[in-house]
């Protein structure tokens, strides 16, 4: 397997972190778009549709929490959470090449023959 060099692998961690200092709003969670069908009454077998209807849920704590968002808010929202999940793929490669460096750039314990 070929490793990459240390300069390699501090150059793409500059790389991250720049781009993680450039991500603008961060939000957990999730948007979901609700449309309520009405029940039909005795005299006319259409149901009537509301909505849509659009949901902003994420969890705190163990709890879930949900606050209904207005249309000219979705994209807004949606992007921050677009913005979340891209962050957290760009920290989880950070991690890696943290544990790469750490690795190769420091002396661990010497074992006993």
């Amino acid at each position: 397997m070929n490793r990459p060099s240390q300069q390699n692998l501090k150059k793409r961690y500059a790389q991250l972190a720049d781009q993680l200092s450039r991500m603008e709003l961060i939000l957990p969670g999730t948007i979901t778009e609700r449309t309520i069908i009405g029940q039909a009454s005795k005299k006319q077998m259409d149901r009537k549709k509301y909505g849509p209807y659009y949901q902003w849920t994420r969890k705190i704590n163990g709890k879930t929490f949900t606050v209904n968002l207005s249309k000219t808010q979705v994209n807004l929202f949606q992007k921050a959470i677009d913005n979340n999940r891209k962050s957290e793929q760009i920290l989880n490669e950070m991690r890696r090449i943290s544990i790469q460096r750490l690795e190769t750039e420091t002396q661990g314990v010497k074992r006993r023959k």
